[in-house]
């Protein structure tokens, strides 16, 4: 054995360390059916995905602060700026799921969200495996 002391990288070479990313699913505007459908598809896909709701007015330094990697709306609160929505999608890097829900069973909403919850999820697996992938 030697005596020489072991390789140490000082704080300037050392990496820097990202916190593990939580997955997120943000619901904006609710109403609390879609609420209450995207955490029941949530804890179907992993346990580990956390549903959040948030008011629409909040949306975006909801969207800022927890970047979710999917985000959904009700179809009218969509309609109301639809631009906006997409944007903010883009700048956070989540999937945006818009859905009708007025006259819509539990039933309808799952099944709705199902698909785009899954691709979204998946998505966020590869990209925490592989790392961030900015998306044009």
């Amino acid at each position: 054995m030697s005596d020489k002391p072991a390789h140490r990288l000082s704080e300037e070479d050392a990496p820097t360390l990202r916190p593990a990313r939580t997955p997120v699913v943000l619901v904006a505007g609710g109403p609390e059916p879609l609420i209450r459908s995207a955490r029941a598809v949530a804890r179907v896909e992993s346990l580990s995905i956390v549903v959040q709701a948030c008011g629409a007015v909040t949306v975006a330094t909801v969207a800022a602060t927890v970047r979710p990697f999917a985000l959904i709306l009700d179809q009218d609160l969509f309609a109301f700026d639809a631009d906006e929505f997409t944007a903010l999608a883009r700048d956070v890097q989540a999937e945006l799921v818009v859905v009708k829900t007025s006259g819509a069973t539990a039933a309808f909403l799952e099944q709705a969200l199902r698909p785009s919850l899954r691709t979204a999820f998946r998505r966020f697996r590869m990209e925490k495996q592989s790392g961030d992938v900015r998306r044009e």
